[in-house]
């Protein structure tokens, strides 16, 4: 899978836990999740579930620390599929 697929994936799944100022548009793979986003940490679990459903793969908690931004989680995603 290409990582442009994945990004735009990536995108439509949080979308829907995002501020509505925030457009898909605007999310980079510099985006921070956290602070950029204003995902807080239960939306988060919510997003990797959402992941790991779509990618069907299996995202290890010592592993959901380090999806900081877009970049890092596609990073893990285009691992847990390589």
């Amino acid at each position: 899978m290409e990582r442009s697929e994945i990004v735009a994936q990536l995108k439509t799944l949080i979308k829907p836990y995002i501020d509505s100022n925030i457009t898909i548009e605007g999310i980079t793979e510099e985006s921070d999740l956290l602070t950029d986003l204003h995902i807080n940490s239960a939306y988060l679990v919510d997003i990797v579930l959402d992941i790991e459903n779509e990618f069907d793969i299996m995202i290890e908690d010592d592993v959901i620390s380090k999806m900081t931004t877009v970049g890092a989680s596609v990073d893990i995603i285009n691992d847990l599929l390589g």
